[in-house]
């Protein structure tokens, strides 16, 4: 694009940057933010593919909804689960629950 030499050369090779190293997502995840390694492969395995150059090799929307990762965990413990920490607010065509205090 118009702002493509500020951030390229013209081999195409980035300005600025003499060595660029490699970080998986996963190893990213785990050491520098603290995941868990499964939750950080899970995550690192749907991400990865949205975030492919060539827009015909991404997963479509619904395909990403089918993945394990969006999967409804249970992760509320259930001495949390009352009704009262829990608000319904209509939003149209669905109900959603927000969490509510503590």
């Amino acid at each position: 694009g118009a702002k493509s030499k500020d951030f390229f050369d013209r081999h195409g090779d980035l300005k600025r940057i003499r060595r660029l190293k490699y970080w998986p997502l996963n190893k990213l995840l785990i050491e520098r933010y603290k995941f868990s390694e499964s939750d950080a492969n899970e995550f690192s395995e749907f991400l990865t593919p949205l975030l492919d150059f060539a827009p015909e090799k991404r997963p479509t929307a619904q395909q990403c909804l089918k993945h394990p990762w969006l999967a409804e965990k249970d992760s509320i413990p259930n001495d949390m689960r009352t009704e009262s920490s829990v608000e319904k607010v209509d939003v149209g065509i669905s109900n959603l629950k927000i969490k509510v205090g503590k």
